[in-house]
């Protein structure tokens, strides 16, 4: 489950039992930290929370404020600065990441825009609209504006229904993705082993093309382990716009494929063998390669190892911002 779904679901539970919540929202960073901007978590007047906003040095404090919030019902912007906070204080909370980290606290009301916003973002599918969401706060007296665009789940297409496609299915869905398991056996079974997958879909392979649709943001990944199976799909996939096409197996099978369909330059464009070399043995592990380097994909990322990273982690135009930031900085208002 990913942090907004569990963060809604958190406020609609609260909501049964009558308990007022107020949510935290980091709207501005500079320098390290270890949640960007739109990092949120979900206070309950209990002081029981959701989801996070830092390595968790920060999560106790918030925790408080939001208490006062919610006697209030006024928000709050509260800022964090390890850059001129004293060792003392800074080691009190926990803070090591030499940044200043800004978190808009406020109460949360059942109906408000913004639960309703989230609410959309996590039930959305695969091929809904971004849901673009406008927090305004405060700094110093200027006015300022947190701009975010909420993007649907990403879509996860697996190809073949073996006990191995399970981890990838669930880890794509604790990530949040939309998934979708293709059967070519058509197996009712199927069914049921995944039943944590968003859809099943029992066909053959020559008939993919009539039940599956391929967007420019579906993540594709063949793992049937039947030769005639990879080949059928994998002339599907190669006529199709899907972001990220990957293919199990040796990487002298692939280019058989390709050389029987006649595509010789189609390993350019494919993930074969599909993962990132973490040395991977056994489902678990082979799994979590492949999502690993399904989502640096996603990022423009190549899945290096950070320490050989020029600059900062998240990347950016500028040492320490990263291009949503410099959107954000767009949309101030002074």
């Amino acid at each position: 489950m990913n942090e907004v779904r569990a963060l809604v679901e958190a406020f609609d539970a609260a909501n049964i039992r009558g308990e007022r919540c107020a949510l935290a929202t980091v709207v501005s960073v500079e320098g390290s930290s270890y949640r960007r901007p739109g990092a949120r978590m979900l206070v309950c007047e209990t002081g029981h929370h959701t989801g996070t906003i830092s390595a968790g040095c920060l999560e106790s404090d918030v925790v408080e404020h939001a208490k006062r919030v919610l006697q209030t019902g006024a928000a709050k912007l509260v800022e964090y600065n390890t850059a001129t906070t004293s060792d003392e204080e800074a080691w009190g909370l926990g803070l090591g990441c030499n940044g200043i980290v800004r978190v808009l606290v406020e109460p949360l009301a059942s109906g408000s825009p913004r639960i309703e916003a989230l609410r959309r973002s996590c039930a959305a599918r695969p091929d809904a609209a971004p849901v673009s969401m406008a927090t305004v706060y405060e700094v110093d007296g200027a006015a300022k504006v947190f701009l975010e665009t909420l993007p649907p789940p990403v879509p996860l297409v697996v190809f073949g229904a073996g006990q191995d496609a399970l981890p990838v299915v669930e880890l794509a869905r604790e990530l949040g993705w939309y998934t979708e398991v293709v059967d070519p056996q058509a197996r009712p079974a199927s069914r049921s082993r995944f039943a944590i997958a968003d859809r099943v879909i029992l066909a053959r392979p020559e008939d993919a093309g009539a039940h599956v649709s391929i967007t420019p943001r579906t993540m594709a990944l063949l793992m049937s382990h039947n030769y005639a199976h990879d080949l059928a799909w994998l002339r599907f996939l190669l006529a199709s716009p899907a972001r990220y096409i990957g293919v199990m197996g040796p990487r002298k099978r692939t280019e058989r494929m390709l050389r029987e369909l006649a595509a010789a330059d189609g390993m350019a464009r494919l993930h074969a063998p599909a993962g990132l070399d973490i040395g991977a043995n056994g489902p678990a592990e082979i799994a979590l390669s492949i999502v690993a380097e399904m989502r640096a994909v996603l990022n423009g990322r190549r899945g290096g190892k950070l320490r050989e990273r020029r600059g900062s982690i998240h990347g950016g135009p500028a040492d320490g911002v990263t291009a949503a930031e410099e959107r954000v900085l767009a949309g101030t208002a002074a």
